[in-house]
């Protein structure tokens, strides 16, 4: 008999559970992006970013693969080491791509066919973008100075003069081919090239002329963040005789400069705009001398997303430009012509579309294809949009996972203005039965919900709540990007005014529909999500449960202990001028009122939001003896970027919610 029962214990072992929605599910998703289509359009280089973990401690590392477009896709750089950012040769022959093997970020090269990878450059600093020029002889390459604390290293005294000016971001230029190896600057002291974008990423700010002898490139006044939002010109290198000529500025925000086909027309993004953050942004194209100027049709979002490509560069025929931007809960590709017509919708998919990369002879173009419930892998198309083929299979295991409803829903808000939204229902949903609520609200504030894979990373997770029984909503209330300029700047001098009437009305709306229950609400979000999720907490009793994840507590001291110096007086005026308003919209200021239990999460070395605006919100709240529990994590800056510190994110979110929402 007890052989029969240990041949049925083992029988049962082997059966395995259907899989289900965890936090340690979502960390194996695997993010792709940086794709490069070879010149031949027969292969794909692209980035993905895996969690690697040693002891208690760990990174999400970048690692650069090769996809063919049978699918064969293999690793094209060591595990052990963070490489991305691979660009093809103009023949197809060889690879540049960044590493930082020697602990900053360098230039490394390597055949196409493999081999070792030579390495280019040697500098104490970290090199931004780079490009190829089209004779495939010569790569230019963005580096900033040395900071004044580097230089600093060897003397006596460590003193910083705060705000220093006088660090610049160069040009560089490099023959990658030359036996002795010996970059020079091709920028002088008055120019502060524009090398990455906001959150460290890559941002090629300049760009080859087709005869290889100019770059056109674009700088502002000094390297910090506020001058990449608020200022920025052009000016033209000639590499035969080495003289720089500034273009003259016809607007105070030019930037992405882009060579038409023949060489004679420059396209680019412009803004006269005073409201900076909300980044609108047109595209304009210029004769190659500078001097003719003309503005392509505005378009539908006008302007630009927070970070990633916008300006794809322009088509083969060189009567058209390239540009992607947020529509709604997606985004979309759009053909300008340089007419001035208005532009045309390239729908590439249904579904959600991001990371697009044209190839070299712009007739390709390949990108990252997702939605609620398939993963993120590579496609490729003509730009005619004949035949989409999918070039990669790396989240497949992820497919067996439950799948997820999620609908893009609209609600009319107080005032009549119809806002738009993403609800995803419990996994097992069942009709006409109620159920607890969690309200996740994004950052910027001119951010945006995308119909993006719920499986993937984040602080909130999306999956294992629909997992748990919680039915989610993801508004894009005023303030949010993909509704137009005007929606993006409606929320100026009104943070926690409008924003939060859209956001309750959108839950009273599904209250009345009887899909969730009333008396079981939770709210949380990231950044300007961790403001508004204070600031509602302050406004109503309603919510049982908050998580505020490196969230702006107080408008008057964040704008002064900021990255971002001139983020806050943009959105709100001079503090000189508007006391008034930053105190009575600070959610410091109105802590009595909480009766909700709050989580708080904050990374120490966090320069966007700095951890004080955390530790001054929790004090106020125990002083006052509300519940609370703040939870720090050493060492991590505006995104928490440790593997196991952001599954503890996850984890202590999902925990929290449960316990206060689940009866």
């Amino acid at each position: 008999m007890r052989y029969f029962l240990y041949f049925l214990l083992l029988l049962t072992a082997s059966v395995q559970a259907d899989p289900i929605w965890t936090t340690e599910a979502m960390m194996e998703t695997k993010s792709i992006s940086g794709i490069e289509i070879s010149p031949d359009k027969q292969s794909i280089l692209f980035v993905v970013t895996e969690q690697e973990t040693k002891g208690n401690t760990g990174h999400f590392i970048p690692r650069i693969f090769q996809s063919d477009l049978n699918g064969l896709t293999i690793p094209f750089s060591s595990e052990s080491v963070a490489s991305f950012s691979p660009r093809w040769s103009p023949d197809g022959q060889w690879i540049a791509f960044l590493s930082n093997r020697t602990q900053t970020n360098q230039l490394y090269l390597i055949r196409a066919n493999g081999g070792e990878a030579k390495q280019l450059t040697q500098g104490q600093r970290n090199i931004g973008a780079f490009a190829w020029s089209p004779d495939g002889q010569k790569i230019a390459f963005a580096m900033e100075d040395e900071t004044q604390q580097e230089k600093n290293r060897d003397k006596q005294s460590l003193t910083v003069v705060y705000d220093d000016k006088s660090t610049l971001c160069r040009l560089w230029l490099l023959h990658p081919f030359e036996q002795e190896l010996s970059p020079k600057p091709l920028t002088t002291d008055e120019y502060c090239v524009r090398g990455k974008a906001d959150f460290g990423l890559l941002n090629q700010e300049f760009d080859w002329s087709p005869d290889s002898q100019k770059i056109i490139f674009a700088h502002s006044p000094k390297l910090t963040l506020d001058s990449f939002y608020f200022e920025s010109s052009l000016a033209e290198i000639d590499l035969i005789t080495n003289q720089i000529t500034p273009w003259e500025k016809t607007a105070h925000y030019e930037s992405t400069p882009r060579y038409s086909p023949n060489g004679q027309w420059v396209a680019y993004l412009c803004s006269d705009c005073d409201k900076h953050y909300a980044l609108n942004h047109q595209v304009a194209i210029r004769t190659k001398e500078g001097n003719e100027m003309q503005l392509l049709a505005q378009t539908p979002n006008g302007g630009p997303f927070l970070v990633g490509p916008n300006l794809l560069g322009w088509n083969q025929e060189g009567d058209h430009v390239l540009f992607y931007e947020p529509h709604g809960t997606t985004f979309h590709l759009l053909s300008l012509p340089v007419n001035g017509q208005e532009g045309q919708d390239m729908k590439l998919s249904n579904r959600l579309v991001t990371s697009p990369s044209l190839s070299r002879d712009r007739s390709f173009i390949a990108y990252v294809e997702q939605s609620a419930n398939e993963p993120p892998e590579v496609y490729m198309t003509d730009l005619n949009r004949s035949a989409p083929i999918q070039i990669t299979h790396l989240n497949e295991s992820s497919r067996s996972n439950p799948k997820t409803q999620t609908d893009v829903i609209t609600w009319k808000s107080t005032d009549g203005e119809t806002i738009e939204g993403l609800l995803t229902y419990p996994i097992g949903y069942q009709k006409g039965k109620q159920y607890p609520l969690l309200l996740v609200i994004h950052g910027g504030p001119m951010s945006f919900f995308q119909q993006s894979y719920l499986g993937n990373r984040y602080p909130y997770p999306l999956a294992a709540f629909a997992q748990e029984g919680f039915m989610i909503l993801r508004p894009n209330p005023r303030g949010s990007c993909g509704y137009g300029a005007e929606f993006r700047c409606a929320n100026y001098h009104d943070w926690g005014g409008k924003d939060y009437e859209d956001i309750m009305a959108g839950i009273d709306d599904l209250i009345g529909q009887d899909l969730v229950d009333a008396n079981r609400l939770g709210v949380m979000g990231w950044s300007y999500g961790g403001y508004m999720t204070a600031w509602m907490i302050t406004k109503t009793p309603r919510f049982r449960a908050a998580s505020m994840g490196a969230g702006v507590t107080n408008l008057l001291s964040i704008s002064g202990t900021m990255d971002l110096e001139r983020f806050i007086p943009d959105y709100f005026g001079p503090f000189s001028k508007n006391r008034n308003l930053y105190e009575e919209r600070s959610p410091i200021y109105h802590v009595t009122n909480i009766t909700t239990p709050c989580l708080i999460q904050h990374g120490t070395y966090d320069t966007r939001v700095p951890v004080s605006q955390s530790y001054e919100f929790y004090r106020a709240l125990k002083q006052e003896g509300k519940e609370t529990e703040l939870v720090l994590y050493p060492g991590m800056s505006h995104h928490i970027s440790d593997p196991k510190m952001s599954k503890d994110v996850m984890d202590r979110n999902l925990a929290w919610f449960k316990k206060h929402l689940q009866d």
